[in-house]
């Protein structure tokens, strides 16, 4: 997240595919709030389709420069897909949390086709 906030100028977006908060992971409310809050402060949009389960759960800080939409149910799980100019993160919100950065603008392409259409079918 902070590569983000490096990486990325005002104006600038980038998309996130099945955002939640995971299971029991201690302070993870806190650093979202934190992060949106930075983010927002820089003025750098994002497009979320968060997992259905998080709709009444998003710190408020999400909802500054964002477009947000919900997955349907039966889509939620514990990986998010973020990904902006040439990278793709991985993140796997489990008790110990996996992160995997993928740097290709093949990879990106192709994550920003799946969250095209799933855009489509998501609910605000």
């Amino acid at each position: 997240y902070r590569n983000i906030l490096d990486d990325l100028k005002k104006g600038d977006m980038y998309h996130v595919l099945g955002a939640g908060y995971g299971t029991d992971i201690k302070g993870i409310r806190e650093f979202f709030q934190n992060y949106h809050t930075q983010r927002a402060c820089k003025k750098i949009r994002v497009r979320m389709l968060a997992n259905f389960n998080a709709r009444d759960q998003l710190v408020p800080a999400t909802l500054r420069c964002a477009e947000i939409r919900f997955l349907p149910e039966y889509l939620i799980t514990n990986m998010t897909i973020l990904f902006y100019k040439e990278k793709a993160v991985m993140i796997l919100l489990v008790k110990h949390p996996k992160v995997f950065v993928i740097n290709s603008k093949e990879v990106v392409h192709s994550f920003k086709k799946y969250f095209d259409a799933w855009w489509r079918m998501g609910k605000r």
